[in-house]
Protein backbone atom coordinates (compact mmCIF):
# COMPACT_ATOMS: atom_id res chain seq x y z
CA UNK A 1 0.00 0.00 0.00
CA UNK A 2 1.85 2.88 -1.27
CA UNK A 3 2.64 5.30 1.07
CA UNK A 4 3.50 8.22 -1.26
CA UNK A 5 0.87 10.38 -0.05
CA UNK A 6 1.50 10.89 3.56
CA UNK A 7 2.67 9.15 7.20
CA UNK A 8 1.16 6.16 8.22
CA UNK A 9 -0.09 5.30 11.83
CA UNK A 10 2.02 6.71 14.60
CA UNK A 11 4.47 8.24 11.63
CA UNK A 12 2.19 10.53 11.32
CA UNK A 13 2.48 11.47 15.13
CA UNK A 14 6.12 13.00 14.54
CA UNK A 15 8.21 15.12 12.48
CA UNK A 16 10.16 14.13 9.65
CA UNK A 17 13.36 12.76 9.88
CA UNK A 18 16.36 14.63 8.03
CA UNK A 19 18.06 12.56 5.64
CA UNK A 20 21.21 11.17 6.92
CA UNK A 21 24.20 11.81 5.14
CA UNK A 22 25.73 8.83 2.54
CA UNK A 23 27.15 6.10 3.32
CA UNK A 24 24.17 5.14 6.02
CA UNK A 25 25.10 1.54 5.81
CA UNK A 26 27.92 0.55 7.58
CA UNK A 27 29.19 -3.25 6.97
CA UNK A 28 28.86 -5.45 10.13
CA UNK A 29 31.80 -8.33 10.79
CA UNK A 30 30.77 -11.94 10.99
CA UNK A 31 30.90 -11.66 14.84
CA UNK A 32 28.89 -9.06 15.43
CA UNK A 33 25.82 -10.11 13.20
CA UNK A 34 22.33 -10.61 14.42
CA UNK A 35 20.96 -14.04 15.07
CA UNK A 36 19.26 -14.92 11.98
CA UNK A 37 17.82 -18.18 13.50
CA UNK A 38 15.01 -15.71 15.67
CA UNK A 39 12.83 -15.73 12.80
CA UNK A 40 9.46 -15.29 14.70
CA UNK A 41 7.18 -16.29 11.56
CA UNK A 42 6.54 -18.80 9.05
CA UNK A 43 8.80 -19.25 5.95
CA UNK A 44 5.09 -19.13 3.77
CA UNK A 45 4.79 -15.47 4.34
CA UNK A 46 8.19 -14.94 3.66
CA UNK A 47 8.41 -16.35 0.66
CA UNK A 48 5.38 -14.91 -0.47
CA UNK A 49 7.15 -11.26 0.50
CA UNK A 50 10.06 -12.93 -1.84
CA UNK A 51 8.21 -13.69 -4.95
CA UNK A 52 6.40 -10.46 -5.51
CA UNK A 53 9.69 -8.79 -5.56
CA UNK A 54 11.08 -11.08 -7.63
CA UNK A 55 8.47 -10.45 -10.13
CA UNK A 56 9.61 -6.78 -10.66
CA UNK A 57 13.00 -7.04 -10.26
CA UNK A 58 13.43 -9.59 -12.96
CA UNK A 59 11.92 -6.58 -15.46
CA UNK A 60 15.00 -4.29 -15.22
CA UNK A 61 17.63 -6.39 -13.26
CA UNK A 62 21.30 -4.29 -14.73
CA UNK A 63 19.38 -0.94 -13.70
CA UNK A 64 21.99 0.20 -10.71
CA UNK A 65 20.80 1.12 -7.51
CA UNK A 66 22.49 2.22 -4.30
CA UNK A 67 21.40 0.73 -1.13
CA UNK A 68 22.29 3.20 1.88
CA UNK A 69 25.51 4.23 -0.04
CA UNK A 70 26.61 1.00 -1.21
CA UNK A 71 26.44 0.24 -5.12
CA UNK A 72 24.53 -2.38 -6.30
CA UNK A 73 22.10 -3.64 -8.83
CA UNK A 74 19.11 -4.80 -8.79
CA UNK A 75 20.06 -8.22 -10.63
CA UNK A 76 22.21 -8.36 -7.12
CA UNK A 77 19.05 -7.88 -5.10
CA UNK A 78 17.24 -10.34 -7.05
CA UNK A 79 20.20 -13.00 -6.61
CA UNK A 80 20.02 -12.23 -3.03
CA UNK A 81 16.07 -12.60 -2.49
CA UNK A 82 16.18 -16.34 -4.86
CA UNK A 83 19.45 -17.51 -2.82
CA UNK A 84 16.66 -16.70 0.60
CA UNK A 85 14.30 -18.82 -1.25
CA UNK A 86 16.59 -21.77 -1.20
CA UNK A 87 17.43 -21.39 2.26
CA UNK A 88 13.97 -21.09 3.63
CA UNK A 89 13.75 -25.14 3.75
CA UNK A 90 17.22 -25.46 5.88
CA UNK A 91 16.49 -25.32 9.85
CA UNK A 92 16.70 -22.18 11.57
CA UNK A 93 20.16 -22.91 12.72
CA UNK A 94 21.63 -24.33 9.18
CA UNK A 95 19.75 -21.26 7.48
CA UNK A 96 21.65 -18.57 9.83
CA UNK A 97 25.07 -20.06 9.55
CA UNK A 98 24.65 -20.06 5.40
CA UNK A 99 22.97 -16.44 5.85
CA UNK A 100 26.18 -15.32 7.76
CA UNK A 101 28.60 -17.27 5.37
CA UNK A 102 26.99 -15.80 2.12
CA UNK A 103 25.58 -12.65 2.17
CA UNK A 104 27.31 -9.14 3.24
CA UNK A 105 25.14 -8.02 6.47
CA UNK A 106 25.17 -3.99 6.44
CA UNK A 107 23.53 -2.01 9.64
CA UNK A 108 21.57 1.35 9.13
CA UNK A 109 23.13 4.32 11.31
CA UNK A 110 19.44 4.89 12.11
CA UNK A 111 18.70 8.69 13.41
CA UNK A 112 21.52 8.92 16.44
CA UNK A 113 24.10 7.55 13.65
CA UNK A 114 24.52 5.05 16.60
CA UNK A 115 22.16 2.46 14.53
CA UNK A 116 18.57 3.49 16.37
CA UNK A 117 16.42 3.16 14.10
CA UNK A 118 12.40 4.05 14.96
CA UNK A 119 9.66 1.75 14.02
CA UNK A 120 5.99 2.66 13.84
CA UNK A 121 3.82 0.70 11.88
CA UNK A 122 0.66 0.56 9.40
CA UNK A 123 -2.18 -1.47 7.95
CA UNK A 124 -4.44 -1.67 5.67
CA UNK A 125 -8.27 -0.44 7.30
CA UNK A 126 -11.53 -1.03 6.05
CA UNK A 127 -13.60 1.40 7.21
CA UNK A 128 -17.81 1.96 7.13
CA UNK A 129 -18.71 3.92 4.08
CA UNK A 130 -21.60 4.51 1.77
CA UNK A 131 -22.29 5.35 -1.86
CA UNK A 132 -24.33 8.80 -0.46
CA UNK A 133 -23.75 11.01 1.72
CA UNK A 134 -25.53 10.67 5.40
CA UNK A 135 -25.33 13.07 8.89
CA UNK A 136 -22.64 10.17 9.63
CA UNK A 137 -20.89 9.75 6.42
CA UNK A 138 -20.39 13.08 5.49
CA UNK A 139 -16.70 13.38 4.00
CA UNK A 140 -15.86 11.86 0.75
CA UNK A 141 -12.70 10.08 -0.49
CA UNK A 142 -12.82 11.29 -3.94
CA UNK A 143 -10.73 9.74 -7.60
CA UNK A 144 -8.22 12.59 -9.03
CA UNK A 145 -10.02 15.34 -10.96
CA UNK A 146 -8.25 15.03 -14.23
CA UNK A 147 -7.02 18.54 -14.31
CA UNK A 148 -5.35 18.22 -11.61
CA UNK A 149 -1.75 20.06 -11.91
CA UNK A 150 1.50 18.21 -11.11
CA UNK A 151 2.20 21.12 -7.94
CA UNK A 152 0.70 22.18 -5.08
CA UNK A 153 -3.23 22.52 -5.82
CA UNK A 154 -6.31 23.05 -3.92
CA UNK A 155 -5.70 22.54 0.27
CA UNK A 156 -7.98 19.92 2.16
CA UNK A 157 -9.51 23.48 3.73
CA UNK A 158 -10.31 24.46 0.36
CA UNK A 159 -11.54 20.88 -1.03
CA UNK A 160 -13.69 19.75 2.08
CA UNK A 161 -14.68 22.88 3.67
CA UNK A 162 -15.16 25.12 1.12
CA UNK A 163 -16.57 22.70 -1.57
CA UNK A 164 -13.48 23.37 -4.08
CA UNK A 165 -14.15 20.08 -6.47
CA UNK A 166 -17.68 19.92 -5.78
CA UNK A 167 -20.10 19.15 -8.73
CA UNK A 168 -17.73 17.26 -10.75
CA UNK A 169 -18.48 13.88 -9.39
CA UNK A 170 -15.42 12.84 -7.92
CA UNK A 171 -17.06 11.33 -4.88
CA UNK A 172 -16.24 7.23 -4.83
CA UNK A 173 -17.28 6.80 -1.16
CA UNK A 174 -18.66 8.65 1.63
CA UNK A 175 -16.82 7.71 5.27
CA UNK A 176 -16.53 9.43 8.75
CA UNK A 177 -14.52 12.37 8.63
CA UNK A 178 -11.98 10.65 10.86
CA UNK A 179 -11.96 7.38 9.25
CA UNK A 180 -11.55 9.44 5.43
CA UNK A 181 -8.50 10.84 7.06
CA UNK A 182 -6.79 7.72 8.57
CA UNK A 183 -7.35 5.79 4.97
CA UNK A 184 -5.67 8.86 3.49
CA UNK A 185 -2.63 7.74 6.02
CA UNK A 186 -2.52 4.45 5.28
CA UNK A 187 -2.36 4.58 1.25
CA UNK A 188 -4.68 2.15 0.70
CA UNK A 189 -7.93 0.29 2.16
CA UNK A 190 -11.47 -0.91 2.09
CA UNK A 191 -14.48 0.54 2.11
CA UNK A 192 -17.72 -1.30 3.72
CA UNK A 193 -21.12 -0.49 2.31
CA UNK A 194 -24.41 -1.23 3.86
CA UNK A 195 -24.95 -4.14 2.30
CA UNK A 196 -22.13 -5.89 3.51
CA UNK A 197 -20.28 -5.16 0.53
CA UNK A 198 -16.32 -4.27 -0.03
CA UNK A 199 -14.58 -1.72 -2.35
CA UNK A 200 -11.17 -1.57 -2.10
CA UNK A 201 -9.71 1.49 -2.74
CA UNK A 202 -5.94 2.71 -3.91
CA UNK A 203 -3.84 5.98 -3.70
CA UNK A 204 -4.21 7.53 -7.08
CA UNK A 205 -2.34 11.10 -6.80
CA UNK A 206 -2.12 13.67 -3.88
CA UNK A 207 -2.59 17.66 -4.27
CA UNK A 208 1.29 18.17 -3.53
CA UNK A 209 1.16 20.19 0.08
CA UNK A 210 3.27 18.93 3.06
CA UNK A 211 1.71 16.82 5.71
CA UNK A 212 0.96 18.88 9.00
CA UNK A 213 0.91 15.88 11.87
CA UNK A 214 -2.73 15.54 13.52
CA UNK A 215 -1.15 13.83 16.47
CA UNK A 216 1.49 16.14 16.97
CA UNK A 217 -1.02 19.60 16.55
CA UNK A 218 -3.30 17.62 19.16
CA UNK A 219 -0.22 17.62 21.61
CA UNK A 220 0.78 20.64 20.48
CA UNK A 221 -2.19 22.18 21.85
CA UNK A 222 -2.64 20.45 24.97
CA UNK A 223 -5.64 18.06 23.99
CA UNK A 224 -3.21 14.73 24.33
CA UNK A 225 -0.11 14.26 26.14
CA UNK A 226 2.90 12.55 24.26
CA UNK A 227 2.95 9.79 26.30
CA UNK A 228 -0.13 8.74 25.41
CA UNK A 229 -0.39 10.11 21.41
CA UNK A 230 -1.96 6.88 19.33
CA UNK A 231 -4.59 6.27 16.51
CA UNK A 232 -6.73 5.30 19.61
CA UNK A 233 -6.12 8.00 21.62
CA UNK A 234 -6.70 10.14 18.58
CA UNK A 235 -10.25 9.20 18.19
CA UNK A 236 -11.15 9.07 21.69
CA UNK A 237 -10.27 12.66 21.47
CA UNK A 238 -12.80 13.21 18.72
CA UNK A 239 -15.30 11.24 19.90
CA UNK A 240 -15.53 13.39 23.25
CA UNK A 241 -15.14 16.67 20.88
CA UNK A 242 -16.84 16.05 17.75
CA UNK A 243 -16.86 19.86 17.12
CA UNK A 244 -13.14 19.64 16.66
CA UNK A 245 -12.84 16.82 13.85
CA UNK A 246 -12.59 19.59 11.37
CA UNK A 247 -10.68 22.24 12.46
CA UNK A 248 -7.66 19.91 13.04
CA UNK A 249 -8.03 18.01 9.85
CA UNK A 250 -7.66 21.35 7.72
CA UNK A 251 -4.52 22.26 9.42
CA UNK A 252 -3.37 19.24 7.00
CA UNK A 253 -3.34 20.80 4.01
CA UNK A 254 -1.95 17.46 2.03
CA UNK A 255 -4.55 15.54 0.77
CA UNK A 256 -5.17 12.40 -1.15
CA UNK A 257 -7.08 11.38 -4.02
CA UNK A 258 -7.99 7.19 -4.72
CA UNK A 259 -9.08 4.79 -6.98
CA UNK A 260 -11.12 1.61 -6.71
CA UNK A 261 -9.29 -1.40 -7.13
CA UNK A 262 -9.46 -5.08 -7.19
CA UNK A 263 -5.53 -5.32 -6.34
CA UNK A 264 -4.13 -6.38 -2.95
CA UNK A 265 -2.62 -3.72 -0.92
CA UNK A 266 0.55 -2.99 -2.88
CA UNK A 267 4.02 -0.81 -2.61
CA UNK A 268 5.56 1.91 -3.80
CA UNK A 269 6.67 -0.17 -6.94
CA UNK A 270 3.85 -2.37 -7.21
CA UNK A 271 4.71 -5.41 -5.37
CA UNK A 272 1.68 -7.09 -2.79
CA UNK A 273 2.85 -5.96 0.74
CA UNK A 274 2.55 -8.85 3.14
CA UNK A 275 1.89 -8.59 6.61
CA UNK A 276 4.63 -8.39 9.02
CA UNK A 277 6.90 -8.87 6.19
CA UNK A 278 7.01 -5.61 4.45
CA UNK A 279 8.68 -2.50 5.57
CA UNK A 280 8.64 0.84 4.32
CA UNK A 281 11.87 3.05 4.36
CA UNK A 282 13.05 6.22 2.67
CA UNK A 283 13.68 5.05 -0.97
CA UNK A 284 16.17 7.92 -1.61
CA UNK A 285 18.29 5.38 0.48
CA UNK A 286 17.06 2.05 0.44
CA UNK A 287 15.54 0.59 -2.92
CA UNK A 288 12.69 -1.89 -3.37
CA UNK A 289 12.99 -5.61 -3.15
CA UNK A 290 16.35 -4.81 -1.06
CA UNK A 291 16.22 -8.12 2.33
CA UNK A 292 16.39 -6.86 5.33
CA UNK A 293 16.36 -7.89 8.99
CA UNK A 294 14.58 -6.02 11.49
CA UNK A 295 15.10 -6.29 15.55
CA UNK A 296 11.96 -4.70 17.19
CA UNK A 297 9.82 -5.17 20.09
CA UNK A 298 6.30 -5.60 18.87
CA UNK A 299 3.19 -5.44 21.17
CA UNK A 300 1.32 -7.61 23.16
CA UNK A 301 -2.47 -6.61 23.66
CA UNK A 302 -4.59 -8.32 26.64
CA UNK A 303 -8.34 -6.97 25.08
CA UNK A 304 -7.80 -3.72 23.78
CA UNK A 305 -4.47 -3.16 26.64
CA UNK A 306 -0.90 -3.10 26.21
CA UNK A 307 0.42 -5.46 28.68
CA UNK A 308 3.75 -6.07 27.49
CA UNK A 309 6.06 -5.66 24.56
CA UNK A 310 8.31 -8.81 22.93
CA UNK A 311 11.72 -9.13 21.35
CA UNK A 312 10.63 -9.71 17.85
CA UNK A 313 13.76 -10.12 15.15
CA UNK A 314 12.80 -11.27 11.69
CA UNK A 315 13.82 -10.95 7.74
CA UNK A 316 11.49 -8.77 5.49
CA UNK A 317 11.49 -7.25 2.27
CA UNK A 318 12.09 -3.60 1.48
CA UNK A 319 8.58 -2.75 -0.59
CA UNK A 320 7.14 0.75 0.26
CA UNK A 321 7.87 4.12 1.67
CA UNK A 322 6.14 6.84 3.30
CA UNK A 323 6.16 10.72 3.63
CA UNK A 324 7.01 10.35 7.06
CA UNK A 325 9.76 7.52 6.54
CA UNK A 326 12.67 10.13 6.07
CA UNK A 327 16.37 9.14 6.90
CA UNK A 328 17.92 5.99 7.67
CA UNK A 329 16.28 5.93 11.28
CA UNK A 330 13.05 5.42 10.17
CA UNK A 331 10.50 1.95 9.32
CA UNK A 332 7.32 1.37 9.05
CA UNK A 333 6.27 -2.76 9.31
CA UNK A 334 3.47 -3.62 8.02
CA UNK A 335 1.08 -5.20 9.86
CA UNK A 336 -1.77 -6.38 8.01
CA UNK A 337 -5.74 -5.95 7.45
CA UNK A 338 -7.44 -7.04 10.23
CA UNK A 339 -8.52 -5.66 13.88
CA UNK A 340 -5.54 -6.98 15.62
CA UNK A 341 -3.18 -5.37 12.60
CA UNK A 342 -5.17 -1.70 13.06
CA UNK A 343 -4.77 -2.14 17.15
CA UNK A 344 -1.09 -2.89 16.72
CA UNK A 345 0.30 -0.34 14.08
CA UNK A 346 -1.79 2.30 15.93
CA UNK A 347 0.72 1.97 19.12
CA UNK A 348 4.06 0.49 17.58
CA UNK A 349 6.66 3.53 18.56
CA UNK A 350 9.57 2.22 19.44
CA UNK A 351 13.58 1.90 19.03
CA UNK A 352 15.07 -0.58 17.50
CA UNK A 353 18.10 -1.71 15.07
CA UNK A 354 17.46 -2.11 10.98
CA UNK A 355 19.88 -4.49 9.19
CA UNK A 356 20.60 -5.39 4.97
CA UNK A 357 21.67 -8.52 3.38
CA UNK A 358 23.35 -8.80 0.15
CA UNK A 359 24.40 -11.80 -1.64
CA UNK A 360 28.53 -12.06 -1.81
Amino acid sequence: MTHRHAPLALALLLPAVALAQDPVLRPVAAADTPDFALDDLDAASLRQAIAEERRLLRARPDDPVSLGGVPTTRRALLATLERLDALLDLEPAARAAAITSEFACYRSVGHDGQGTVLYTGYHSPCFDASRVRSERLRTPVRRPPPDLPRGPSFTRRQIDGEGALDGQGLELVWMAPLDAFLLEVQGSGSARLEDGSIVRLQYARSNGHPYTSLGKELVKDGKITPEEASIQAIRAYFERHPEDVDEYLFRNASYVFFHETEDPPRGCAGAAVTAGRSIATDKRLFPAGALAFVVVDLPLFEGERVVAWRPTARLVVDQDTGGAIRGAGRVDLYMGGDDAAEAAAGVLKRDGALYYLLLR
